[in-house]
């Protein structure tokens, strides 16, 4: 949940459109191995097993989780996590101070639990509205390290499956690689190696890939509910019931703002709180309609998503080690 950026109004001139459109083509050409991208080809069919054998809950031998508070209540099961929430049925509203003061330490909780973890593996699912365009869901396998320094590596199950993003803040010069899927054309050609915060890697994401992972989206969070709190921004949080998030229960809050006036960029924002250990792992916002009053809530909805982010098969108890986050990882082919 995000330090947003004001670009949903904001349109790109033509010349500007064309440019990104001809250096994004250049981009799409960059790389593709016959072998699909992220895969050793004497490894492979050992790595499906394994994958195929892995928990899909949060995992292992990891720092002793938060523990749970008197606030929170039985869960009812979630239809399904993954899809963006078209309407939220708010139950009866408790004290409004007391449950935007109990997410945002339920959520500084979890800040500290993942401060202490050094790494994990998890699958990220995005939904962005770019440039008032709804784009199409990504599910992308991730590991994560927090020490020495952050890096991640990403690889897409779809969208352009194969597709894989490195970013080792103590390697390539502070560059992100990326390996893309596509066709057998691109098989000639090398890693692209990119800005981060760069036009061509924010083309395609609402953030850098130096703010992805749980921690980055915990701390946006945080900072926005405290600078909202010191700015006595009108809003009503309210606690709904609780849901089960693979298999495990969550704490879900309801946002509300009065007016575009004082939020900007959001008109709702709905957070899904891991229980045990306090981390956000489905995360939807909505903003503002310019028209619409017609419009049943899930219409609206639906015409107003801008972020649907979700974290499922969250492993905090492998054990990752560099060749995870080094570009000459033979698995990678980078």
């Amino acid at each position: 949940m995000p330090d947003l950026q004001n670009s949903l109004t904001a349109r790109r001139s033509n010349s500007a459109a064309i440019l990104i459109a001809a250096v994004a083509m250049v981009t799409a050409i960059s790389s593709f191995d016959p072998v699909p991208a992220g895969e050793d080809p004497k490894q492979a069919a050992a790595t499906s097993s394994e994958e195929s054998n892995a928990a899909e809950t949060y995992g292992g031998g990891v720092p002793v989780p938060p523990e749970a508070s008197s606030a929170e209540k039985r869960a009812e099961p979630e239809s399904e996590i993954l899809a963006a929430d078209a309407s939220t049925a708010a139950p009866e509203a408790l004290d409004e101070s007391d449950d935007l003061q109990q997410s945002l330490e339920i959520l500084r909780e979890g800040q500290k639990f993942l401060q202490s973890v050094n790494s994990y593996t998890a699958v990220f699912h995005k939904t962005e509205r770019l440039g008032g365009d709804l784009q199409a869901r990504q599910n992308i396998d991730i590991k994560v390290s927090h020490n020495p320094g952050f890096s991640i590596y990403m690889k897409w199950q779809n969208f352009e499956k194969g597709r894989q993003l490195l970013f080792n803040s103590s390697k390539n010069d502070g560059k992100a690689l990326v390996k893309k899927g596509g066709s057998r054309l691109m098989a000639m050609l090398p890693t692209l190696k990119i800005d981060p915060d760069g036009s061509l890697a924010m083309a395609e994401s609402r953030y850098p890939v130096t703010e992805a992972g749980l921690l980055a989206m915990t701390n946006r969070i945080i900072a926005i509910r405290e600078q909202e709190m010191k700015d006595n921004c009108p809003l009503t949080c309210t606690q709904l019931e609780n849901t089960i998030v693979d298999g495990r229960e969550c704490l879900v809050y309801l946002y509300e703002f009065k007016s575009n006036q004082s939020s900007p960029i959001y008109r709702t924002s709905r957070i899904t709180i891991d229980i045990e250990y306090r981390v956000p792992v489905h995360v939807v916002n909505h903003t503002w309609a310019t028209a619409g009053n017609e419009l049943s809530d899930t219409e609206l909805n639906e015409r107003t998503l801008l972020e649907d982010y979700a974290f499922s098969r969250i492993d905090f108890g492998v054990t990752l080690v560099g060749e995870d986050f080094e570009r000459n990882n033979p698995r990678y082919r980078m």
